[in-house]
């Protein structure tokens, strides 16, 4: 998909917004860092962000986080926003789309690992949530940082479908 030239600073700009779900997914790959501590070294500064601004609870008795701010301008911002250009536009809509399913991927979890009580397969379930989004936010930085658009199945015509409303 090309719809033109991109600038330099738009690289740059498209590959922020996936700090979001990196950051949120950081908390499921416990288990995993638990296992292995010296991989949790070039994770800090996810850990730092989610426990920083993530989580940071702006209105506590409604469950208004930094997670929910930051989600929020982002949509109302960027993909609303007209002066921002396509590409900026399409890679933050995959990001909060990433987030969105990160968030679906955790209630299926929790559901599913009270249901049947194993601890096995919740850690199997977190780690598997961990690394798909680590991997799926690997390969859209990589497509940002060549100027391409990201070819994620279902994320990307999704993404592309709300930014050209």
């Amino acid at each position: 998909m090309n719809r033109g030239p991109i600038s330099p600073s738009d690289h740059a700009l498209s590959c922020l917004p996936f700090l979001l779900p990196m950051a949120a997914s950081v908390v499921h790959g416990a288990s995993f860092f638990a296992q292995v501590p010296l991989l949790a070294v070039p994770f800090l500064p996810f850990f730092w962000m989610y426990r920083n601004i993530l989580s940071f609870p702006i209105v506590p008795f409604l469950g208004i986080s930094g997670e929910f701010i930051i989600f929020a301008l982002l949509y109302l911002l960027v993909i609303r926003g007209t002066g921002v250009s396509l590409f900026v536009r399409f890679n933050v809509m995959q990001a909060i789309l990433i987030q969105l399913g990160l968030f679906i991927g955790q209630i299926v979890t929790e559901v599913v690992a009270t249901a049947t009580g194993s601890p096995l397969l919740l850690q199997t379930l977190s780690n598997t949530l961990f690394m798909g989004v680590f991997a799926v936010c690997g390969l859209a930085l990589y497509e940002c940082a060549l100027g391409r658009f990201a070819e994620i199945p279902s994320i990307s015509q999704a993404a592309m479908a709300q930014c050209d409303r």
